[in-house]
């Protein structure tokens, strides 16, 4: 089963995702009436009011076969780099801790039946240091056929000890590349997209021949931004791409570090074109509800049901060594330094991908388990893939703590479909009653867990009676665990006599757990 965060408090108000300060958190309402987009609680934009229900956070279970590629030498064509097949041992580290295998975006190409990754790896000795501190990091690719095991294709693009058959992308500096595979573009020959740092943007009809990069400027006021990148794509309602990238500074509006004290934080820019982008603005930023010395390395955001999420890195600094780190105290002049202490993912939401939510209590979505390679850092990709069951989250995992350059290892991690946050109720039974919206007919689904349970649906129209054939005493009463139960009534298996009415939804749990919901 997949992990929960949090204890039950039943017979009390939900557990709420609470907003970016200063901003309400809510969505839009015009999302209800859409058919076949999903609704689901990962803040209260759907509800208006509910009773004896709490709101469960959930994490993502770690695939057994982790890590899913070790390296035991630089990448090409003919070396080996399945787990089994290097047979590194799974505890107790790894025999080279001078390789980072990275991956900063995992995407599915459902035409083509494969997975591929983009990953950052580095090896000593075989570029120039630039600054990195292991050697120079470079874009690399894999692909796969079923997301676990993963072959490495030559791609004959870089030349590496007199040879061209490895599975490098990009010639450094180069690192850190997001893709998207972006279906609103008819250029075919753009279909693929990716951004990298130092920030620029390359583009491919297939994900494996790219395009020379194209540089971009990020005006900014608030620090340059330092490595992290994440294309999050096309948001049809600004018509405009998204990204995010990681300036430094100390408050967003200031331009100095004057104490040294210098934060990573989570800045947004739009364009229209990839070619102009608008000033880099600050959108996360650590506040006072976190822990002295926290920073945020870098998010990996998409775009799911309507809504953004975001895998939000969360680095539990120290907060003594960030006057180390800047000596010159200059804000766009970095200096490494150690920056240690452990990294893991948190969850965050949005409705405009600038105002963003975070859970009450901040706990980890994706955490670090004691005594595994994960132990010191999780790192994630920049969105999960999508099938038809499960959401597949992708990471690099190191069992050091940040700022040791030793090795990082992908690995994998599974979570039912639109399982993140979940309305639950004991013993007792709760409800849970939706905001107003007009129906779209169809069909209703809702993905829920009443195995033990159940779970009933009424609908309620704009003056609170509940219409005669959909009231609860009518509905057929889920009693099991499906990710896409199609809710029926006596009289009716369908909301199609309701198309186009004000409605609203009350949700009956008694020992069940709701997902989501939608019209098809």
């Amino acid at each position: 089963m997949d992990g929960v965060v949090g204890r039950p408090r039943l017979a009390q108000p939900s557990k709420r995702c609470l907003p970016t300060k200063g901003q309400s958190g809510k969505g839009p309402h015009n999302e209800m009436a859409k058919k076949s987009v999903r609704r689901l609680f990962v803040d209260d934009a759907h509800i208006e009011k509910e009773f004896l229900v709490e709101r469960k956070c959930h994490q993502p279970r770690n695939y057994i076969g982790n890590p899913l590629m070790v390296g035991d030498r630089f990448h090409d064509a003919r070396s080996g780099v399945r787990y089994e097949e290097d047979e590194v041992p799974r505890e107790g580290g790894v025999e080279k801790l001078s390789y980072s295998l990275t991956p900063t975006s995992v995407v599915r190409d459902e035409e083509a039946g494969i997975f591929r990754m983009y990953y950052q790896t580095r090896s000593e000795h075989l570029f120039d240091d630039m600054g990195y501190g292991g050697g120079t990091p470079v874009v690399a690719y894999a692909e796969s056929h079923n997301g676990i095991h993963w072959h490495l294709p030559p791609l004959n693009r870089v030349l590496l000890k007199n040879k061209q058959e490895n599975n490098i992308l990009f010639y450094p500096p180069g690192s850190l590349a997001t893709v998207v595979i972006d279906r609103q573009d008819r250029d075919a020959s753009r279909r693929y997209k990716m951004l990298f740092y130092p920030p620029s943007i390359s583009f491919s009809s297939d994900g494996i021949g790219w395009t020379e990069p194209q540089k971009i400027e990020i005006p900014t006021h608030i620090g340059q931004g330092d490595g992290l990148t994440c294309l999050a794509g096309w948001d049809a309602r600004i018509g405009k791409y998204v990204a995010y990238f990681r300036p430094q500074v100390a408050r967003p509006e200031q331009l100095k570090d004057v104490e040294g004290k210098t934060i990573r934080l989570i800045g947004r820019s739009e364009s229209a074109d990839l070619k102009d982008w608008s000033e880099l603005k600050a959108v996360l930023v650590p506040d006072e509800n976190d822990p002295p010395g926290t920073e945020f390395q870098n998010i990996g955001a998409f775009f799911y049901e309507g809504m953004y999420l975001g895998l939000l890195c969360f680095h539990e600094g120290f907060e003594e060594e960030r006057p180390m780190r800047f000596p010159q105290r200059a804000p766009n002049v970095p200096v490494h330094a150690p920056m240690l202490g452990r990294c893991y993912v948190e969850l965050v939401s949005s409705w405009d991908g600038i105002h963003w939510n975070r859970l009450e209590d901040r706990s980890p979505f994706i955490q670090n388990e004691p005594g595994s390679l994960g132990s010191g850092v999780i790192w994630p990709a920049n969105a999960p893939v999508v099938l038809d069951t499960e959401l597949w989250f992708y990471f690099g995992m190191g069992f050091h703590s940040h700022g040791f350059q030793l090795v990082k290892m992908p690995g994998l991690a599974k979570l039912r479909r639109d399982g993140f946050v979940s309305l639950a109720a004991g013993d007792k039974e709760g409800w849970i009653v939706t905001k107003r919206f007009t129906c779209p007919g169809g069909r209703l689904f809702v993905n829920a867990d009443a195995c033990g349970g159940q779970l009933s649906v009424s609908v309620v129209d704009a003056d609170d009676y509940h219409f005669p054939y959909y009231a609860k005493v009518r509905c057929a009463t889920l009693d099991q665990d499906s990710l896409a139960n199609a809710v029926t009534w006596v009289e009716r298996s369908d909301l199609t006599s309701l198309e186009g009415k004000e409605i609203r939804l009350k949700f009956y749990l008694r020992n069940a757990d709701l997902y989501s919901f939608w019209f098809k």
